[in-house]
């Protein structure tokens, strides 16, 4: 498990040595306090190969796609906030917020097409699109403790 995070700081941090990257990496350190909760982290695993997607979340499993980003670490820190909001909102049993529609339209004035997606993945995709460019990491691992805790 560790090991798939040390992979992960590395892509994320390529200027701080392995070891303290590893200490110091806000999305590490995100994906650690996620497996502290009992989920499970998958970096670069053969599933990223048959999916262009930068990363997903299903049934308490979080994968991360580092190749896909392209050495874009900023991306990366994205992808790693969303997929946790994902898994906060699957706490939750749904989104947290009330006001569906000012999160998919504040998502879509950003660049989202919701026509990716099913219909009924629009909220918790804008939502979670929504909370990875609005908060922290220590922000969103707040969340997590709130929710999933």
């Amino acid at each position: 498990m560790f090991t798939r995070l040390i992979a992960a700081s590395l892509a994320l941090s390529a200027f701080v040595a392995p070891v303290r990257a590893e200490e110091t990496n806000p999305s590490v350190a995100l994906l650690r306090d996620f497996e502290a909760i009992g989920g499970r982290v998958y970096v670069d695993s053969d599933r990223c190969k048959e999916h262009p997607a930068y990363g997903w979340y299903v049934n308490g499993t979080i994968h991360i796609c580092v190749k896909n980003h392209l050495g874009d670490e900023e991306e990366l820190a994205d992808t790693v906030r969303h997929e946790v909001w994902h898994a906060i909102q699957a706490c939750n049993g749904g989104p947290l917020t009330h006001d569906l529609d000012r999160e998919v339209g504040e998502a879509v004035r950003r660049g989202w097409y919701p026509s990716q997606y099913p219909r009924h993945q629009w909220e918790t995709e804008a939502e979670a699109r929504n909370a990875a460019y609005n908060y922290s990491e220590t922000e969103i691992a707040g969340f997590l403790n709130t929710y999933c805790n």
